[in-house]
């Protein structure tokens, strides 16, 4: 078939239907579209995820029809867009933590924050990617013609198991006496100044937390001047180092961390984080382009099981 000639046919059936003042139905969308040229677009179009009905409204006005466009993609994340952090604005039908559940098919209620919008206060609710894609799919699917707000979080993901030492800095088998040690109160008389190992693993919401730091977040003055940690309160950081890791550069200027053979040393600073607050401080400054995972921090009088900020993206690195 000519398809300059069809496509000419389909533009005057559009201005027929302009000129008779009405918007153009679902059958006039049909009409316009032909069996020849859905044949000929068809298998182009069904590796963009458009079925012959969605390839109809896509050539539909630029009303109503269009904004509620129906595709039949298959949706699929990566798990580089599960990893990656959202914040959503509730408002109308996705108003409230529980709807974003139930819209999501969510095992638990999202996490809702206060913030500020351009209309005033707001409530937002922190998604990964994976809830972001299933809200946009349930809204084209109900031909909502709500405009969701989604903000980008940059903020390191943290996500520890609870079933294992994953995620962890370095072959897994220097976390080996994880499961079976005793918890060891360093504080108390009898452990002062001793170097065995405290090896529980941290819990994701265990606080306080010893972290251990490298690169820019030694430095106590930009941690105040950033506003990462209290101003009243001088950081102290302790001289320590961890096993498992390597240091590689991202650009000329940031050091990231990343997993290395278990007699691989690097070396840093401790410092104990004390709350959640602090925590997220510092995981905002780091970016997602880290996550945090589990190490084991030796300082000079003690080792201990601790976090620190792994590169999360180790294809950007050189060297």
């Amino acid at each position: 078939m000519d398809l300059i000639e069809e496509l000419e046919r389909m533009a005057n059936n559009a201005m027929d239907s302009c000129e008779r003042e009405y918007e153009p139905s679902e059958e006039d969308i049909t009409r316009w579209v032909s069996d020849e040229l859905c044949e000929t677009v068809r298998s182009r179009k069904e590796a963009q995820g458009f079925d012959r009905e969605a390839y109809e409204y896509m050539v539909g006005s630029d009303g109503p029809l269009a904004a509620s466009r129906v595709t039949t993609k298959v949706y699929g994340s990566s798990a580089s867009q599960v990893d990656t952090s959202w914040l959503l604005k509730l408002e109308g039908v996705l108003g409230t933590p529980e709807q974003i559940q139930k819209i999501a098919n969510l095992h638990q209620l999202p996490q809702v924050f206060p913030g500020i919008s351009t209309t005033g206060d707001a409530l937002f609710c922190s998604i990964n990617g994976e809830t972001k894609e299933s809200i946009e799919h349930w809204l084209l699917e109900k031909r909502h013609p709500v405009k969701p707000i989604f903000v980008r979080d940059c903020i390191a993901r943290k996500a520890l198991a609870a079933d294992s030492v994953q995620p962890a800095l370095g072959p897994e088998i220097q976390y080996r006496e994880c499961a079976a040690a005793p918890i060891v109160d360093t504080t108390l008389p009898q452990h002062r100044g001793s170097s065995r190992r405290s090896f529980h693993p941290v819990i994701q919401d265990e606080y306080p937390v010893w972290y251990f730091f490298y690169g820019t977040l030694q430095d106590p003055d930009l941690l105040i001047r950033q506003q990462l940690l209290p101003e009243k309160e001088h950081p102290v950081m302790i001289t320590a180092h961890v096993l498992g890791g390597l240091i590689k550069m991202w650009g000329e200027n940031y050091k990231a961390l990343v997993d290395g053979a278990e007699t691989d040393i690097v070396h840093g600073s401790a410092y104990e984080v004390t709350s959640e607050e602090q925590e997220e401080a510092l995981r905002r400054y780091e970016t997602e382009h880290y996550e945090v995972v589990r190490c084991i921090i030796t300082m000079p009088n003690q080792t201990i099981q601790g976090l620190t900020f792994r590169f999360a993206k180790p294809e950007l690195l050189r060297g």
